[in-house]
């Protein structure tokens, strides 16, 4: 016997789909759909056969406690007024529920919920919900949570993974849809800030881990929960969720839930955990550039339809737990490498909610930890890859770009760089004029630096040639390119000269000495005119 909440009804009148969440527990195919309750409370009995039980992982046959899926029914004219309604059902055979029991059952079930949580201890905690539908929700905790409460962060998982699960796609709020990127902000705001103490917090553990294998208790708890905030934050930027993510940590009733079990930890990993994430930190940034890309057309569908295709919506769910699962190993919460972008694929029986391996049947949170994709699914994520490289690659030249015009539209740096060039040059040539006094051929010695030196400035005249000035620094700009061509022709004059004191003479020769001092005098001018009018 279950109990379902309806979010949604597609039907075309010999057939309706309803995609429901499991509020307490098993549906399964041939039950019975036995009593409806709507919003304003009125109770209609029903006598309808589920015929197919489909959840986000594929085709099953059962429907658990805290899943969600769509139910298939022979009954099209069940498509009006289902909405938001609460639906009971029963196995065969068994007899509907009498009056006075449904009306009890409503006063029982909880009304006006709107979201859908798949937390991986979703029902675990009361045993009697999967064997007594008609037994009263324990009340809700009031008042402040005492240390070690009921939130937990750090959650038995499967081999040390970091999991993530994510509701199915539900209907969105359109107006939520619509301006989702200036929704976001606020929430982005706050994380960036919040960024700032993880990176502290994070130094904090890595040094601890390094000293100790672990991460302490306390900061291994502060991680766990900022992973799971920016989780929400990030899956409502996606649209993978119309839920407003909260300004808090613990959201157990939130449809993004994120399981960390920090155990353990590998020195040298800890050691080498930034070399070791570097190849998936940049697959990351790929695939979040590719999620980028393709969320315009999906925005536009969503905003039409009122939700993601369920394709996208499960492969935006595996990018985002290969997300979370690289930030959760950077952050030192596991020493399982990310992996599991294309899904996982289930045990056998899973679907059949047994494990043919062994003769124990699947737990809950064994069911519910899985994400297997669709075909469909997985060619979204592959898709992704290239998509997110191009938009990489766009980006990077953009930037290439915008740093080239800049350096045009303030030619100064170029300028100061190409004058340094020169001014190294000026000092081999004058350090090398008594090593050529030892040379065996002196004049070929000093022929030869003299043409290096004169090829130097004829560098710096073309660098200023090819630089747009602005106009209140042209005037100063010509002048130094004149000076250079001056000292460029004196000194291709004294590497042809024909004797070492011709050679001598030339260079301390007035015209040398004037072209020299007009070029440093010049080059000043042409500096200060830049810092004024550049």
């Amino acid at each position: 016997m279950a109990s379902l909440q309806v979010h949604d009804v597609m039907g075309d009148g010999e057939m309706t789909v309803l995609v429901v969440r499991c509020l307490r527990g098993t549906a399964e195919v041939g039950h019975r759909l036995v009593s409806l309750r709507r919003e304003d409370g009125s109770q209609v009995p029903l006598d309808v056969e589920i015929v197919g039980i489909s959840t986000i992982a594929g085709d099953s046959q059962v429907l658990g406690s805290g899943e969600a899926g769509r139910v298939r029914v022979q009954a099209g004219q069940l498509v009006a007024g289902l909405r938001r309604a609460t639906i009971e059902t029963t196995p065969p055979g068994r007899a509907r529920p009498s009056t006075a029991e449904a009306a009890r059952t409503a006063r029982l079930q909880p009304s006006g919920e709107s979201t859908w949580s798949a937390s991986a201890a979703a029902d675990t905690t009361h045993p009697s919900a999967a064997t007594d539908p008609w037994q009263a929700p324990a009340p809700a905790e009031t008042g402040p949570r005492p240390p070690g409460g009921t939130w937990q962060p750090l959650v038995q998982t499967r081999g040390g993974v970091v999991g993530l699960s994510v509701g199915p796609a539900l209907p969105m709020g359109r107006w939520g849809i619509g301006f989702r990127l200036p929704l976001v902000v606020p929430m982005a705001a706050v994380s960036l800030l919040l960024g700032f103490l993880v990176g502290v917090v994070q130094v904090i553990g890595w040094f601890a881990a390094l000293l100790t294998g672990k991460l302490p208790q306390g900061v291994a708890r502060f991680l766990a929960g900022c992973l799971a905030f920016t989780a929400r934050i990030t899956a409502y930027q996606w649209l993978l969720t119309g839920r407003y993510p909260p300004f808090a940590f613990d959201v157990p009733d939130h449809p993004v839930q994120v399981q960390v079990a920090a155990g353990q930890l590998s020195r040298v990993k800890v050691f080498f955990r930034g070399l070791l994430a570097l190849p998936v930190s940049v697959l990351v940034i790929v695939l979040t550039y590719g999620w980028v890309l393709m969320s315009v057309p999906l925005w536009a569908y969503a905003l039409i339809r009122g939700r993601l295709p369920d394709a996208a919506q499960e492969a935006g769910t595996a990018a985002l737990r290969f997300l979370v699962r690289t930030n959760a190993y950077l952050l030192l919460l596991t020493d399982t490498y990310p992996g599991g972008l294309w899904g996982d694929r289930p045990p056998p029986g899973a679907m059949l909610g047994v494990d043919l391996r062994g003769t124990h049947p699947l737990s809950p949170t064994q069911a519910a930890g899985q994400l297997v994709l669709s075909r469909t699914a997985r060619r979204v994520v592959t898709g992704l890859l290239p998509l997110g490289l191009v938009g990489l690659v766009a980006v990077v030249a953009a930037d290439y770009a915008t740093l080239g015009s800049h350096l045009t539209a303030n030619p100064a740096p170029s300028i100061e760089l190409a004058h340094a060039r020169l001014t190294q040059q000026i000092q081999v040539f004058q350090g090398g004029l008594s090593g050529c006094q030892r040379a065996t051929d002196p004049l070929v010695c000093l022929q030869g630096a003299a043409t290096t030196l004169a090829e130097q400035f004829d560098s710096f005249d073309a660098t200023l040639s090819s630089l747009r000035l602005p106009q209140s620094a042209a005037p100063a700009g010509r002048a130094v390119q004149a000076d250079a061509e001056q000292m460029s022709a004196q000194l291709h004059g004294a590497a042809r000269v024909g004797t070492v004191s011709a050679y001598v003479e030339t260079l301390r020769s007035p015209a040398v000495a004037q072209a020299g001092q007009a070029f440093d005098s010049d080059y000043a001018a042409l500096l200060r005119s830049l810092g004024t009018g550049g």
